[in-house]
Parts: structure tokens; sequence; C-alpha cells
């Protein structure tokens, strides 16, 4: 039996060839009057078995949503999808209906069986067991020292010592003192549960509770032999295992950290980790040995928390990123910083550095450290180009160790790249600045995003643009939006624009004059794949009617208006204010991909008795039966010029059909959309002698996407993702099924007879008002 990557189940082309056969073979041999039977069940069944696959791998992808919540089978039986309505109630004459049942109803493998009953009466049923809602995909764990107060996990040799243990109390030593005298720090963690894991990064961190203030390089290695906290200078455990200041690998490439000032020391055991991982009998835990800086103080003795700390948030620990088992649906990271000193996630933070927060494990570690500042400012903005490097701006003038042949200073309005591997900076763009460059009497970027060759900010204060900018309104944002805007050379503190350098261009993504009191200032900003735009707030604000503080995250919708929280800022342990905010979605992040608003490049409608191109340069396009004056129904048809702006190969996240219906008369239909198969004019389209079928050639029972329109002011959608997908690959010739002909529309009344309804077309005055076809795609260079 031949199985397939969706963790063993028959591969549904196998089953529907076999029955095909079976209903064929058993069909053929009724009465030769009934010959063409055959041919008409099977294609029912052929239809059945498409629906209620498709029925099948719609729930799917909503259990796999919903697994990372929790879920009740009961909660994903009543949706709708396509033309018809999940339902346990199956009844003929309804158009098709779909039925899923889940069991059992929670945990990572479950079995989903998906009943389809066509309008006919044909019925066929589809499943498929152990299912897989989770995946193998990064995870985070805290490793902490087990037991207790009493758990042998932690302690410290002291060579004065020698034969006397000392180090089972709450601070562990080391140091290398004038007189001689070495001290050393022994830990062990329990990694069983890591067995069979892949690795991927592995931090091991100290609280310093008192130092010197002299550098010393401390470095970790890999101890040889077991070990009790009853160990000292000469013996691991007992007189039968002398180790002589401790047995471990003197590997000179160990990791070490320098410890000179109170706070958290974090050292990567990465390798370490992974050797224990792949030989578990081998992990005797790990001995930090201190040597004094070159030049230094040999006087070094600093003094760290042990997991005997009363407070627990001090204990050693240990942070490891592993592949394990997650749900399907993922999460997402992100890099912060605040305004003040934070906690959240186990980790403390100061207002300069840059923190890395996993949400769903709950989980923070730095990822710069803001005493590499050689003043004490605040990170305004912060951006991840990628796992090495990241780029900033800060609230005041601020030095960083340079690269070659830069000063390593910048100002409040620059943004510069540190590299978080050679630990340089230089600025970004290389040159030149954009404070010096975009603005007047300099600015102080308070967001940044970056996206190709756009640069996304915001500023602190209201700021004014350089003369030879070219400021307008990003094509995304509505007149709605918009409102009374003018664009006066000034980006105000609650905006967010984009700036491409290359053409000086900059376009106004988001007004503050959207915020529900017109009033605001965004001081941290990251744009999603999907398109939508995350921010936050310098204070508490409210946007379209959803409230948020100033430690939240929240998701602006530029397509549908809405706003929701994306991250509940009580997550903090006290109220923050985010400043930088760098979101890395499916944990190692990705491209955001871009949005294409594409409008039709002809529409027109026609009816019975309309003249060829009588509505061509018609603002308005009527379904259904149009007002007196005109007899029979009429239809629209329309066309998008996709690859004018969309790439070829890109890969089509969704593409969402927008109409704006003008018409308030409370007349409702149902709008359908049809691949158009027949190449057309805008100019020539007639209802007869122009189409091979009378109407427009398509066909009438494979709507492509329905919704009903209400006679009332606004705007209707409808998905189009899988022929936007065909559109943009097609090539420079194509099968005439799939070619981009375009699509027709007509309507189908439901309560009065001559209902219609009146969209606006390409040709309507307001610009908001006209068709758009809004697509979300990644380009194939992304």
């Amino acid at each position: 039996m031949r199985r397939n990557s969706e963790g063993g189940f028959v591969l549904v082309g196998v089953v529907l060839s076999l029955a095909m056969i079976a209903v064929a073979t058993a069909l053929l041999r009724q009465d030769s009057m009934l010959a063409d039977r055959p041919t008409r069940q099977l294609e029912r069944i052929n239809r059945a078995y498409q629906v209620a696959e498709a029925g099948f791998y719609h729930q799917k992808q909503r259990l796999v949503n919903a697994h990372c919540r929790g879920y009740e089978a009961t909660e994903l039986s009543n949706a709708r999808f396509g033309s018809a309505n999940y339902g346990r109630e199956l009844g003929e004459g309804e158009g098709d209906r779909y039925s899923t049942e889940v069991h059992p109803n929670a945990g990572p493998l479950v079995r989903i069986t998906s009943t389809a009953v066509l309008e006919d009466g044909t019925r066929t049923v589809f499943h498929r067991d152990r299912v897989p809602l989770m995946e193998r995909g990064p995870k985070k764990a805290i490793f902490q020292l087990i037991g207790g107060a009493n758990a042998e996990n932690d302690t410290w040799i002291s060579s004065f010592a020698n034969q006397t243990a000392v180090g089972n109390t709450g601070i562990l030593l080391y140091v290398n003192s004038e007189t001689g005298d070495q001290k050393r720090i022994l830990l062990k963690f329990d990694l069983t549960e890591l067995e069979g894991t892949e690795i991927d990064f592995a931090k091991l961190s100290l609280y310093e509770k008192s130092s010197p203030g002299a550098d010393a390089e401390v470095r970790a290695h890999r101890l040889l032999q077991p070990w009790s906290e009853g160990s000292s200078w000469e013996y691991a455990s007992n007189p039968l295992s002398p180790w002589p200041g401790g047995d471990y690998v003197d590997d000179p490439d160990a990791e070490y950290f320098l410890a000179d000032r109170p706070g958290w020391r974090t050292v990567d055991v990465t390798e370490h980790v992974r050797a224990w991982v792949g030989d578990p009998a081998t992990n005797h835990g790990f001995i930090l040995v201190a040597t004094p800086v070159p030049g230094g103080s040999t006087n070094t003795e600093h003094r760290f928390h042990s997991e005997e700390a009363t407070d627990e948030r001090l204990h050693p620990r240990l942070a490891v990123g592993y592949l394990g088992q997650r749900p399907a649906c993922g999460g997402f990271a992100f890099l912060f910083s605040t305004e003040s000193t934070a906690a959240i996630g186990g980790w403390t933070s100061q207002n300069g550095d840059v923190v890395k927060y996993d949400p769903t494990a709950q989980i923070a570690y730095p990822v710069f450290d803001e005493h590499l500042f050689d003043g004490d400012a605040v990170v305004d903005a912060v951006h991840q180009l990628d796992d090495r490097t990241l780029v900033m701006s800060t609230s005041d003038t601020e030095s960083l160790p340079p690269a070659d042949g830069y000063s390593g200073t910048f100002f409040d309005g620059d943004l510069f790249r540190w590299d978080l591997v050679d630990l340089e900076a230089r600025p970004y763009p290389d040159v030149p600045f954009l404070e010096s460059d975009v603005f007047v009497g300099g600015g102080d970027i308070d967001a940044v995003f970056i996206e190709g060759d756009w640069i996304y900010f915001s500023t602190k204060t209201n700021t004014e643009l350089a003369a030879d900018t070219v400021f307008e309104f990003w094509e995304g944002l509505s007149e709605v939006d918009r409102g009374g805007r003018v664009l006066d050379g000034i980006v105000n503190s609650g905006d967010i624009v984009r700036f491409r350098p290359g053409d000086r261009r900059v376009e106004l993504v988001f007004s503050d004059d959207m915020f529900d009191d017109s009033g605001g200032n965004v001081n941290a900003i990251h744009r999603l794949r999907s398109g939508n735009l995350v921010f936050s707030t310098h204070s508490a604000e409210s946007l379209y009617g959803v409230s948020f503080e100033n430690g939240d995250l929240v998701e602006w919708d530029p397509i549908s208006r809405t706003a929701s929280v994306y991250f509940d800022g009580d997550e903090f342990e006290n109220s923050e204010d985010l400043t930088a905010v760098s979101i890395l979605e499916g944990e190692y992040g990705g491209h955001p991909g871009s949005i294409a608003i594409v409008r039709p490049a002809e529409d027109v409608y026609f009816s019975h008795e309309s003249a060829p191109g009588e509505h061509e340069e018609s603002v308005n396009l009527f379904l259904g039966f149009p007002p007196s004056g005109e007899v029979g129904e009429a239809r629209v048809v329309l066309r998008f010029d996709v690859q004018s702006r969309v790439p070829r190969g890109s890969t089509v996240l969704s593409a969402i059909l927008r109409f704006y219906e003008a018409e308030q008369n409370g007349q409702r239909l149902t709008l359908r959309a049809f691949r158009l198969q027949e190449a057309w004019q805008a100019g020539s389209v007639a209802w007869s002698d122009y189409w091979a079928n009378e109407g427009g050639t398509f066909d009438p029972n494979d709507p492509l996407a329905e919704v009903e329109c209400l006679g009332a002011a606004g705007y209707r959608e409808l998905d189009m993702t899988s022929i936007a997908q065909q559109w943009v690959n097609e090539g420079d010739t194509c099968d005439p099924d799939v070619c981009n002909f375009g699509l027709i529309l007509d309507g189908i009344p439901l309560e009065e007879p001559t209902a219609n309804a009146k969209l606006r077309s390409v040709e309507a005055g307001q610009e908001n008002r006209r068709p758009e076809l809004v697509i979300h795609y990644v380009a194939p260079s992304e």
C-alpha cells in the first residue's frame, strides 16, 4: 500500500481510481438502453469525491489553527465553505452539503471523516486516520537546577580549602586572587527530556550579585566525572575519585563571558549540550574556570546566586532551543526594547537592551546588551535583517565599536547596522545617514521596519521632510482612511511612513488621524507576511473601537480596516512601554511578502437589449435586472492584468476581489463569479452574436465564488486566490481553459424576481469605490 506525506494515508487518487473502475465495471453490464448512464454516474461520483476531499482539507486546516488554543470537535461543525455549509443534517435538493466529524476531539493525531451529499443525492464518505495536527519544528525550553535547596546541582570548590567542601551555600564564587586562591563553579542540569532532539542553541546564564569591577574571562568546560555538593578541590566525591581542580575537557575553544559588574552573565554552550544529548551518560555538567584579563587585576572574586537563592528568578538557568513537536500553525517570537527595566519570560532587561521573547514558550533572553553603548541611551527602533544583523536607532547620540571606515557615532535620527557576530556597527543604509538626508533640522527615529528597498519608520515628534523628497499616499491607504489629511511635508509622531532612498519617495502608510481620538504616538512597528501592520504606541490609544495600552502590540488590517490586539503587554511583570519591536514569524522569521492592489484593465456590463459596448464608460455595473429602460438580465465582465503588478512565478498568499455596492434599494441577490473562457473587448460586448454562447462563454455549473449583495452601500468580497495564482503563473501561451480572459458575474435574485445590484466600475469618480483585486504574494526573489 502506497503512503503519502500526511503520515501514512492511502492516496486519494488510488482510492478514487479503484472506486471509479469498480463502478464502471458494474454499470457497463446494464442494459444497452442505459449506455449513457455510466458516464453520468462516474461524473457524479467523481464530483462527490472532490467535494468530500475538499471538505476534509478545509476542516483539517481549521483543526490545525484551532489546535493552538485547544478545540472541541463540535465547535468546528458549522461553517461556511464554498457554496454550502457544514452540518449534521444532510438533506437533498439544497445544493452540495458537507459534514465532518473529528475523533478524538483533542490531541496531536485525530480521525477526520468528511461526508458529501450532492444536490442530486449522490453521497460519498472520505476519511483519514491519524491526521497530524502537530509538526516537527523549533521549540525552546528553560532548564533550571532541579530539586530545591537540598539538590546536588551546583557548588563551588576552592584550592585553599583543598579537601574541604565549601560550596553548599546560596552564593557561588570564582576567584583568582593575589594569594593564589582559585575558586571554580560546578553546575549540572537534567536534560533527559531532550534525548532524540536536534539542538539549535543552548545558553547558560548566571546572575552576578557582586563584583570587584575587574574583568575576568570565564570559560565553560564539560566535566568528565560525577560529583556532588560535597565535592572539594581535591576530590570529586570521595578519596577514590581525585580530580585536582576538576576533571574537565580542556577545550581551548570553550565559550566564555566577561564578568565585571552585577547582572546576568550568559555564555553559549550549544556544543556542550549537543554532545550530552547525543550521549546522555556523559552529562556530568559544567565547570566554570576564571582567568584574569591580561593587564587587569588578579584579585577578581565574583559572587553569583546559586540554586539556593531566595529569589527563584535569580537561579542559574539553561535556555535550550531544539526541534520538537509543536502545533502546525506555528507561532511567533519578537525582539523588543523598553523605556525602562522590564521583566518577562524569566528575564529582566534594561532600557538599552534588545531582548528576544517567545510568547508560546514564555522564554526571553537578550541579543544586545546596553553596556555596549558608550552612554545610556534607549533603543528606539530595531529590525532584524537576518540571524546576525540588527538595524537600530537610539534616543540620543551614541557610540559603538565601529566597522572599518566608520566613526561608530550615531545620532537619534540615524539608523545603524549592528553585526551580532563581529560586534561592530556601520550606518544603514551605508550612506548617507537617514537623519541628515531625509529630515529638515534633524529628526528622532522612533520605529523602523525594513522591506526590500523600503524603510518604514515613525518619528518621536512631528518632523519636516527634506524638500527633495516626494511625499505621497500609499496605494493601500483608502480615501476613507486618508480623511481630510493634507500632505504638507510633515510626518506626525503617530504616522507610519515608508522611504525609498533610490528615488527619494516617501509614502504615508498609516495616519495618526486614524486613531479614534485623532492622535497618538507610534513608537514600534512591524509589517507581517499578510501585509498587516503591527505597532505599539507611547500611551493608551483606541483604533476602530479597539483599546490597547502602551505595552500592547495592535494589528491593523489595511484591507478590512479593522484592528485587533496582537500581543497583550500584561505578560510583562509590570506595565511597560515598548519602544522597539521586530517580529519573527514562524519562530525564525520570514519575508512578509508584498501587497498589490490591481484595478480592472477593462470592465463593462451588458444586458439582453443593450447595444455592443453601450455601457463601456458607465460608472456603474448592473447585475440582475437593470432599472427601467433595459429589458432582460444583466451581467458584468472584467479583466485584471495581474502580471503588470505581480512578478510571474510569485506565490500568491491570498487574492480578494472587492466591489463597492452603491444601490441602497434593499433588493438582495447572490453575486456569482465565473471564469471566462473567451477573449473580449469592452467596446464590443453584447448579449448575442458575440460570445460563443449567449450571455458569455463560461461554465454556469462551476462558480469560483459567490457573495450576497444586500441592496445597501458597502464593499462585497470574493476569494479569488486559486485563479489569481494561475493568472500570475500564466506563460506567453496558455491552455484556453485557464487563460486570463477575466471574470463574468451574474446575479440570482433572492426575493424580488427583478432585483438588481449596482456596483461601482473602474470609471467611478471616487477611487476607493472602484473594483480591486488585492493580492498578497511573495515574489520569486524573496
